[in-house]
């Protein structure tokens, strides 16, 4: 059972990697020889991202970050475990022979990020067998599942098969042990090859940028469905296949069977509770899009079916650095939900569309905060709290053909 206190997450953070940054005190260019001014070196990795984030937020309630890490004489596993202690975030980790992968990211003038990431190795599948059942056994000491980025070969099935485990339990008799199981919340950060997840009508939230949208709208082979159409030419083309898209995830399954299914148990339970519906569809899945600088936007699906969209500014500020924001806002936005009471035994719809919004900008001051630093993982929490009063929310109205 989950014991009091600010609520605890586990972040599923299976690829992670050691992350250097060299600054640049000139322009890139390529096929010429460049000397850094400075080298930095941290922990590498979304889940990572995400869990440091909410350490940030929670230094007495750390995140507990699960991960596949590698043994090899560069000591870059047990460097990136080295890092993440500092930080005071929990891990639960499957130890491999063979090498963790690095990434180089190079920072030059004018503030512009070019990222390289060594390709990850393929994990033993008994090492992945122990990790889900570690795994599994800490699902009912935590009140908020964040699953980031993708999973190294090897564990390719492994959130899918931790989400049959958490359904299972879920729906336990009366008669079982996990019939007092604390149901958390489930957030998901990622596009590719979500469909199986989404399946599972188990995924709550889905946060991803409007790129990975408009590609989960008009490219198949990103999330499953094939023959989808190319998203319309033009800024107002593309938000609305965003807006269409949208819809599409927030379908029960069955309406549509390409995407559907976000929220649908969150939803079943809510109904199961007894009681109307909360109008703004708060009870429901969520999706959360960012657009870098540009405006974020929220949806949900309301009780009549119709689809809500709130429009979220993003702070303006000098950006050194932007990447791992995104990172940054899936673990405040994770967080603030959690503790807004969208998980556990609460019922979600406590905080309705505001508390939705609310979050979500949260995350955003966050990870606006974050692109002024150098290092991916820093975040000043000063620095978020005065973003967040820039961040303005507002309802539009959504036509759909």
């Amino acid at each position: 059972m989950i014991d009091g206190g600010a609520p605890r997450a586990l972040v599923l953070g299976l690829n992670p990697a050691l992350q250097r940054t060299l600054v640049l005190a000139t322009a890139l260019h390529v096929g010429s020889v460049h000397r850094a001014n400075s080298v930095d070196e941290r922990f590498g990795g979304k889940g990572q991202g995400v869990a440091a984030a909410i350490a940030c937020l929670e230094p007495e309630r750390p995140p507990t970050v699960v991960q596949l890490l590698g043994r090899d004489p560069s000591r870059a596993g047990e460097r990136v475990e080295e890092f993440l202690r500092e930080e005071r975030i929990d891990m639960i980790t499957g130890w491999f022979d063979g090498a963790t992968r690095t990434c180089i990211t190079i920072v030059s003038a004018p503030n512009l990020t070019t990222e390289m990431i060594e390709p990850s190795v393929d994990v033993p599948d008994e090492v992945v067998d122990d990790l889900l059942a570690r795994t599994a056994d800490a699902l009912s000491t935590h009140a908020a599942l964040v699953i980031a980025g993708t999973a190294p070969p090897g564990a390719e099935d492994f959130y899918s098969r931790l989400l049959a485990i958490l359904v299972a339990r879920e729906a336990a008799p009366s008669s079982s042990p996990h019939a007092a199981f604390s149901t958390p919340l489930v957030v998901l950060d990622g596009y590719k090859g979500i469909h199986p997840l989404l399946t599972t009508g188990r995924i709550d939230v889905l946060k991803i940028n409007r790129a990975e949208l408009l590609e989960l709208a008009g490219a198949g082979s990103a999330s499953g469905p094939a023959g989808a159409e190319t998203p319309p030419a033009g800024e107002q083309g593309a938000d609305a296949a965003a807006d269409e898209a949208a819809r599409r995830l927030l379908c029960p399954l069955g309406d549509v069977a390409e995407l559907g299914g976000l929220g649908q148990t969150r939803r079943a339970h809510a109904s199961a509770a007894g009681g109307t519906r909360p109008v703004d569809g708060s009870d429901g899945g969520v999706l959360a899009v960012t657009d870098g600088h540009r405006p974020a936007a929220l949806y949900t699906m309301a009780a009549d079916g119709k689809l809500r969209k709130w429009q979220l500014s993003v702070p303006r500020v000098n950006a050194v650095n932007a990447i791992g924001a995104g990172d940054v806002c899936t673990g405040v936005f994770s967080h603030k939900l959690a503790c807004a009471g969208f998980g556990g035994s609460a019922s979600p719809a406590d905080a309705g569309a505001a508390g939705l919004c609310d979050a979500f900008a949260w995350g955003l001051a966050a990870a606006s905060a974050r692109c002024t630093y150098l290092r991916p993982d820093e975040v000043t929490v000063a620095l978020t709290f005065r973003l967040r009063t820039h961040v303005s929310i507002h309802e539009v109205e959504v036509a759909l053909k």
